[in-house]
């Protein structure tokens, strides 16, 4: 399991990189080739965590309208 949940990563990070790279040579200015850069870094290291919490929320929120139709609400 460990191995594939770090190819996942790698395929995520690597499809950040790319992504950040061809989103700042589409930006004009080094100003706003920095904002991305830095952003995509951001996005690169933390995006599982975002899916994960994504996840999460998607589980309750779930739960919660199952748990009204059972109720019959």
């Amino acid at each position: 399991m460990i191995p594939f949940l770090a190819a996942v990563y790698v395929a995520g990070v690597v499809t950040c990189i790319v992504l950040m790279f061809k989103a700042a040579a589409g930006e004009l200015t080094a100003h706003g080739q920095s904002i991305i850069f830095g952003w995509g870094l951001i996005i690169t290291v933390f995006w599982p965590f975002a899916v994960v919490w994504f996840a999460l929320i998607g589980c309750y929120l779930g739960a919660a309208r199952l748990w009204r139709r059972v109720r019959g609400e």
